[in-house]
């Protein structure tokens, strides 16, 4: 394992963790205009 792989790996896991977080935002805001 050479570093550059390991911040490669790293650099997958934030952008799969801020895609999560964009789709939750998403899904709030859906859930807000349904529950109005």
């Amino acid at each position: 394992m050479n570093k550059q792989d390991v911040w490669e790996r790293k650099g997958i896991k934030i952008k799969c963790l801020q895609y999560l977080i964009d789709n939750n935002e998403k899904i709030r805001v859906i859930e807000k205009l349904f529950s109005v």
